[in-house]
Parts: C-alpha cells; structure tokens; sequence
C-alpha cells in the first residue's frame, strides 16, 4: 500500500525502432517570443537623400573616402557583442572622433 521504492518497466520489443528523421519537430515553439523578427530601424535612414549631399557638397556618385564616425550614445544594457564592436572600432569614449579610412590611396591622410 503505498508508492513502491522500486519501478521496473518493461523493455520495448526487439524489432522496436525510434524514427529521428521525422519532419515535425517534437517540441512546439509557438510560446517563444522572437525578439528580432523586425528591424528597429526604419527603412528611410538607409534611402540615399539628395538634401545630405547639397549640405555637404558631396557627389553621390563619387562618395567621400574618409569617414568621421562619432558614438553618441552609451553602450550600457546592449549586448556583448555590440560593446565589442564599439571597442573594436575605438568609440570607447563618447563624442570621441575617430576616422575611418574606405580606399588605401587615402592612408596619407590620417
């Protein structure tokens, strides 16, 4: 009377087999939250915009070689992999300018 110390099951049949090649998955990922299904920037910031180019006397068809890229925004709560990318390119600190040099004839530059 009570629950037994000891629970012996019996072994499956000798021609019993497992199928892994099943095409349905085995658990259901209905319940996840995909959190990077949509990007968090809107498609205008990457559209060329002939207004930039008057403003800085650029060409859109010849574009500067040398880029000044400056990081405006703190690195608190982002993941490790954007504050490696942040150290990688030397915006560690904030509003510290930092070139980046796009074609090897623009190296006398810096």
């Amino acid at each position: 009377q009570g629950i037994p110390w000891e629970i012996s099951l019996p072994l499956p049949p000798s021609n019993f087999t497992t199928s892994t090649n099943s095409v349905e998955s085995l658990t259901w990922t209905g319940w996840i939250r995909h959190k990077f299904t949509k990007s968090r920037i809107p498609a205008s910031v990457f559209q060329p915009r002939p207004s930039d180019h008057e403003k800085y006397g650029g060409d859109p068809q010849q574009p500067h070689k040398l880029h000044l890229v400056t990081r405006i925004k703190s690195g608190i709560g982002r993941p490790y992999w954007e504050k490696k990318i942040i150290h990688d390119l030397g915006l560690d600190k904030v509003y510290f300018l930092n070139y980046f040099i796009s074609c090897l004839s623009c190296t006398s530059v810096k």
